[in-house]
């Protein structure tokens, strides 16, 4: 019998592959009539990877922040109209391998973790992303990676 997931927790870092993982996402659990799953949408800042002036400029991040609630929103209230209405996001500061690994499927009690295959560091990580191989490798529960 398959498994029936019901916290998933999705990866986003803004690029397009992940805006489209969300997507195959509510299109993949959509077969599953009225079983939705709860979704929990996630975008870790990845502060290391900001120049140090603007990881300690309160304000800067404060901004970034509110930047990526308002598309985390925005993907919530269309995951609500396909009618996932039992969707959160989550919005993080810190390192996306640890955090998406750890942490935040603890927190949130997810059973699946889903990740775009490539995100925002394409050239650094041209056939698997760095964070999507350590969530694969490290992950304690299942883990989808939607191409």
């Amino acid at each position: 019998m398959a498994k029936i997931y019901k916290n998933v927790l999705i990866a986003m870092d803004g690029s397009k592959e992940a805006r489209d993982a969300f997507r195959k996402t509510l299109d993949f659990f959509q077969n599953f009539g009225n079983a939705k799953p709860h979704l929990i949408i996630t975008h870790v800042l990845d502060t290391p990877h900001y120049p140090s002036a603007i990881s300690e400029d309160a304000e800067m991040m404060n901004s970034l922040s509110m930047e990526k609630k308002e598309s985390l929103l925005s993907l919530k209230k269309e995951a609500q109209a396909a009618g996932f209405l039992d969707t959160e996001t989550l919005i993080r500061h810190g390192s996306p391998k640890e955090l998406l690994t750890n942490e935040i499927p603890t927190k949130v009690a997810a059973d699946l973790i889903v990740v775009g295959a490539i995100g925002l560091g394409k050239i650094e990580n041209a056939l698997l992303g760095s964070v999507t191989e350590y969530v694969v490798r490290e992950s304690k529960v299942d883990v989808l990676v939607i191409r």
